[in-house]
């Protein structure tokens, strides 16, 4: 699938309800084109339901879902590619902003543009890193796709073979 920015930002997803223990891991393959500095506008995103204990969306099914909103979840990761390689491996996030979502830093680099990768992350250690005080034997990944913020620069991004696995 190739990804474009454009004038607006949006956010295209699966739906799935697996159960982070049974499938822990998730992998994927991705081309990411030159952005500029800092972020790069394509990003991965996972939506978690069932762990927080002040969650509203413990027993809802994802499947019951219709509409243009994300699917119930209670957390949310966002899995980025940052412009310096060396930002490798940090869970990043803002403790001034409400209702951000924290970032793991998977890849980087303005050396590593145009250049097809293997990712493989195991979810449920982020997950536990992330929200250490929640109920993890009942986390389910609700939605695994694309999060895309709008881009003066035009840039885009190809991912490929989406996973999760045990």
């Amino acid at each position: 699938m190739q990804v474009k920015t454009g004038e607006q930002n949006f956010v295209i997803v699966r739906r799935t309800q697996a159960m982070m223990l049974a499938t822990p891991f998730l992998r994927w393959d991705w081309l990411m084109n030159s952005h500029g500095p800092g972020t790069h506008p394509v990003r991965l995103v996972v939506g978690f339901g069932g762990g927080n204990p002040q969650g509203s969306n413990r027993g809802i099914s994802p499947f019951t879902w219709l509409g243009s909103q994300l699917p119930p979840h209670d957390r949310a990761l966002s899995v980025t590619w940052e412009d310096s390689a060396l930002q490798r491996g940090n869970l990043l996030f803002s403790h001034n902003q409400k209702n951000v979502v924290p970032r793991y830093v998977v890849r980087g680099g303005r050396e590593n543009v145009g250049r097809w990768f293997s990712e493989f992350l195991d979810l449920s250690e982020l997950y536990s890193s992330a929200w250490p005080n929640d109920k993890f034997g009942e986390v389910r990944v609700m939605f695994i796709g694309m999060a895309v913020a709008k881009s003066k620069k035009p840039t885009s991004a190809l991912v490929t073979n989406v996973a999760l696995t045990r």
